[in-house]
Order: structure tokens, then sequence, then C-alpha cells
């Protein structure tokens, strides 16, 4: 009996033994290695399941608009769209006597669609043939090509009835502004009337252009700060005292390092996940020794910045 709890206790020391020793060795480049091979396990996992069934759904919805529009071209489509809520009702389906018929024909097709999907896929056909006069051959890739998607073609209807004013307003006069250069062959999608790019500066002065691969909402959300800035520049300063303008100053630039430390962090990863599999890494050493001196420079930044904010 002895011997058993002598067991016990040695196994319990052995298992807390483990714990601590666990805690012990966790490091934020390891953990972030891991998180890197479940990102990959992840994206092909998505290029596996979500790319494919996007792309077959947007192969069946064009299908779907064919079918609407050659039921609008026959004269038939209010017959026909009857026949669909009568084919609901004998199943004891209740449809809202307000439901676009647009919303309908979606509703019949994808029986399993939540109210929202149905929502958004009908709006996509309602646009594609009121709006755009998309041919039913060219519906699937109409969708792709527009940014985010079904999603992208509702949201981009709501925005440009909301926030439309401001953004059109802020455009407007970010367009009067001296153009400093022009970009040649820019991949467009169909319904962008402008983007949003950096320019990261090259050791001779020259400027390589980069795409800033922003969301419509995040693009939409600068333009209107670029309206806002630009307004509070117009206006007569008030005047900031020269402490209160070195902790604005010192904030920033603490941003700035802990930006600068995220990519470091992100490409010493990278660079160590590269070396496991056999990549080639010189390219990633290079640009990891860059960063890291950009990272000194905006450390020694802020130093500079509380110093005089002492002084």
């Amino acid at each position: 009996m002895e011997d058993v709890l002598c067991l016990q206790e040695d196994t319990t020391a052995s298992v807390d033994a483990d714990i601590k020793a666990h805690k012990a060795v966790f490091t934020v480049t390891a953990a972030m290695l891991a998180l890197a091979q479940m990102r990959e396990e992840a994206n092909r996992n998505y290029e596996t399941y979500e790319v494919l069934g996007r792309k077959a759904s947007r192969e069946l919805m064009g299908r779907v608009y064919g079918v609407m529009c050659a039921a609008k071209a026959s004269g038939m489509f209010e017959k026909f769209i009857a026949n669909i809520r009568e084919q609901f009702k004998q199943h004891g389906i209740k449809l809202k006597s307000s439901s676009k018929e647009s919303s309908v024909l979606v509703r019949y097709i994808f029986a399993k669609a939540s109210d929202k999907q149905v929502h958004v896929y009908g709006r996509a056909l309602d646009v594609a043939y009121y709006e755009k006069n998309i041919a039913p051959e060219g519906f699937a890739k109409w969708v792709e090509s527009t940014e985010g998607g079904f999603e992208g073609i509702r949201s981009g209807v709501v925005s440009s009835t909301v926030a439309g004013k401001k953004t059109s307003i802020a455009l407007s006069k970010c367009m009067t502004e001296p153009t400093i250069d022009t970009v040649e062959n820019l991949q467009w999608t169909a319904d962008e009337q402008y983007s949003v790019f950096i320019a990261v500066r090259n050791q001779d002065d020259t400027a390589d252009i980069k795409d800033a691969l922003l969301t419509r909402e995040q693009k939409d959300a600068i333009l209107v700060r670029y309206l806002i800035n630009k307004t509070k520049l117009g206006k007569p300063s008030k005047g900031k005292s020269s402490n209160e303008a070195v902790k604005n100053l010192i904030a920033e630039l603490d941003a700035r390092v802990a930006e600068q430390e995220s990519v470091v962090t992100q490409l010493t990863v990278e660079l160590e996940l590269a070396q496991q599999v056999g990549k080639p890494t010189q390219e990633l050493a290079s640009m990891l020794k860059i960063e890291g001196i950009k990272l000194s420079a905006s450390m020694e930044s802020v130093k500079v910045a509380k110093a005089a904010l002492k002084a």
C-alpha cells in the first residue's frame, strides 16, 4: 500500500514538473512559428473547401440568373414567379407578400440558405439585370471580379447610399490636389473609382508603389479621414504647448515601434519556417536585417523625443 501511495505521489510530482517545464520553454518566436504552421493548414483547407464552394455558388447563381433573364425576355416573368410562390404554398412554406421577386427565386433554389444570404444573392440578380445589364454567360465572372464577391455587390449599393456623399466629396477634393505621378497598367476591378497604395522609399529616393490591400470600407474610411485632415489643416491653428507637441510625437513614435516589432517578429518566424522546409532564405534574411535596422532607428527616435521632453 505504501508503494502504491509513493508511486502516486511521484506521478503527481512528475506531472507538475512537466507543466512547469512546458510553461518555462514558451517563447513568442516558437509560438508564432506554431501559428504559422497552423495558418498554412488553414489556407489549404480554405482552398479545398471555401474557394471551390464559392466558385460552385457563382456558377450556380449564373444559371439561376440565366433562367431569370429568359423569363424576363419571354414576357412571362410574373407568371413564372407566381408559379414558384404556389410551389411554396403547396409545401406549407410561408413567404412575405413583400418579398422581392429575385429573393423568391433565390429562396426556391437555396432552400437551406439564411435570410441574409437570400437577400445578398437576390440583390446580385437585381443589380446584374437592372443596373449593370450583365449577360447570363458573364454573371459568374462579374461576381468574381467584384471586390468582395456577392457581399461586395450588396455593400457597394449600401455604401453608395449611406457613405457615398462623404466619399464622393472627399474624392473630388483629392482629385483637385496636385498629381505627384501617374502609374500605368494598374489592375482595376470593374467598379473601382479609386484605390489606396503605399509608396515605399528606395535608397535612390525613388518609390516602389505597393497595393495597400484594403477592403472597400477601409478605403472609404481613409478617404473620409483625408477630407477631415484637409479641413483641419485649412483652419487657423490655436497653437499647442511645446510639451504637448512632444508628448503627441512620443505617442506616435511608440506606435511605430510596436508596429515595427511586429514586422520583425513576423519575418523571424517566416525565416525559421523557410529554413525548416529547406526554402531559400537569402531574401528573407535581407528583409529581416533591414527591418531590424528600422526598428533600432525607431527606438532611438523615441529615446531622443523623451530626452527632449525632460530637457
